[in-house]
């Protein structure tokens, strides 16, 4: 069997593959614990640790962006270009193999690579132990619709289903809980969403269904430059890297003012009611200066704005405030080239490493003589302020 290369196969950031065998018997498919339009995640323990195994479901390209805009950019950029850039599974090996380049790994969910999965009956024996009861009445529409995909692939010989293993991130016990948690999170999440703005990723889907206990685990619509619709291609105007930026900022906004508003007296819990969170992540995107702000005149904010484009272009929002970083700036050949020198000086030569040795030795040596020294200088005493030695 060939060895795995990294994903996808283009030019800009990939994802090395996993070094975790999940299909095999240490890998214990556990339960499904999401069922998406486009994925699906299982909970899997390999050797006691617990992983996340996101399996992404055949022709997801069409469920994300659908026929009609996949036959609008054909022509332009061709369909293999489309797959590798925007199918959700090269949208996340792209965003975390940015994140991994640039040591910033922290700023979402540890991921481990990717793996290909061969449908065999061993696969399906796992997929439908981790789902006891979905397949018993056929008329359920939950069962199979998603699954399905995958399950058809069962001895055929075709590609592999795809896959990412991830960090398993262990959600609240109860829905106060995970509340409270969030609130406390939306400092964080606002610093590594501006983290992957500024290294060239929009996240584009952002709501409380991407974070787990703060969390970001999910990167699947995210567009990571350099990329087919990127600055540089002249089909999209490079505006819309830095408004797709700060329509990030409005979502992680939304997510704020709606914990603010939420009634604590109707979920059942114990814990305390928190306090309302103050932080801005977003201005009003229809210009209204908020009463407890001071209006200030700035080049940035003035009218006529450009337009916030949202993922599904369901809102016509405004611009008002660009975001702190534009994805647009990130120089990705000069981070690459930055990343290799600082390999190249951190590996030493061989050279170098027999003249480190050399000191090392002869450090030794010097500490056996000055050792030497000290035992004799403690020999020396002082009485009635004369130095004395003693013999």
């Amino acid at each position: 069997m060939p060895a795995l290369k990294p994903l996808p196969d283009c030019e800009g950031p990939k994802l090395e593959p996993c070094p975790f065998d999940v299909v095999g018997p240490d890998c214990q498919w556990l339960a499904v614990i999401e069922d998406g339009h486009h994925s699906a995640v299982v909970k899997a323990a390999i050797k006691g640790k617990l992983y996340a195994i996101k399996i992404f479901f055949p022709e997801s390209l069409k469920i994300v962006l659908g026929t009609e805009e996949i036959d609008h950019f054909k022509p332009l950029v061709g369909e293999k270009a489309m797959i590798l850039h925007l199918a959700p599974f090269n949208a996340e090996c792209r965003a975390f193999g940015r994140l991994k380049e640039m040591d910033c790994e922290h700023a979402a969910v540890r991921v481990y690579g990717y793996v290909n999965i061969d449908m065999t009956e061993a696969v399906e024996q796992k997929i439908r132990g981790a789902m006891p009861g979905r397949f018993d009445d056929p008329r359920s529409m939950y069962a199979i619709e998603g699954v399905d995909l995958v399950l058809c692939r069962v001895g055929n010989t075709g590609p592999p289903i795809m896959a990412i293993v991830k960090d398993w991130i262990e959600a609240a016990p109860d829905f106060r809980t995970d509340m409270i948690a969030q609130g406390r999170s939306f400092r964080r999440i606002l610093k590594n969403l501006h983290k992957l703005h500024r290294c060239g990723i929009v996240v584009r889907d952002i709501s409380d269904a991407q974070f787990v206990n703060g969390v970001l685990v999910d990167l699947s619509h995210a567009r990571t430059t350099p990329h087919v619709f990127g600055p540089d291609s002249g089909i999209r105007p490079a505006w819309e890297w830095a408004s797709m930026a700060a329509y990030d900022l409005y979502s992680l906004q939304e997510m704020i003012d709606w914990w603010n508003e939420t009634e604590w007296s109707w979920i059942p819990g114990d814990a305390p009611a928190p306090k309302k969170c103050t932080l801005r992540a977003y201005g009003d995107p229809e210009g209204v200066v908020l009463d407890r702000l001071r209006p200030r005149a700035r080049l940035e904010c003035q009218r006529p704005y450009l337009r916030m484009i949202d993922l599904h272009d369901y809102e016509y929002l405004q611009m008002t405030h660009p975001p702190r970083y534009d994805p647009a700036a990130f120089d990705w050949r000069k981070a690459v080239e930055r990343k290799k020198k600082r390999g190249a000086q951190a590996k030493p030569s061989p050279s170098s490493t027999g003249r480190v040795q050399s000191r090392v030795r002869l450090g030794r040596k010097r500490g056996h003589a000055s050792t030497g020294r000290t035992r004799k200088a403690a020999a020396v005493k002082q009485e009635n302020g004369v130095r004395v030695e003693e013999e």
